[in-house]
């Protein structure tokens, strides 16, 4: 009864934007500012528009090392 929609415009390379997702008017693919998670992140474009995808450029940081225990000096031999 309805035409088909139009094919979504080339987005970038990383960016992501499909209509896989229920068009509802509530953004559902768990990105920031969505409402809801029921979808994979850049599938639910006509309510939350396009989201980028990849990882950033850069490798977060590593996670802080823990303090080294305290130095403690060797134990005197015992005597016999």
């Amino acid at each position: 009864p309805f035409p088909p929609p139009p094919p979504p415009p080339a987005y970038p390379p990383g960016w992501m934007c499909t209509n896989d997702c229920s068009v509802n008017g509530l953004c559902q693919d768990g990105g920031p500012g969505a409402e809801y998670s029921h979808c994979e992140l850049g599938k639910d474009c006509a309510d939350c528009g396009p989201r980028y995808t990849l990882p950033f450029p850069f490798p977060p940081p590593p996670p802080p090392s823990l303090p080294s225990p305290p130095f403690l000096p060797p134990s005197p031999p015992s005597s016999p």
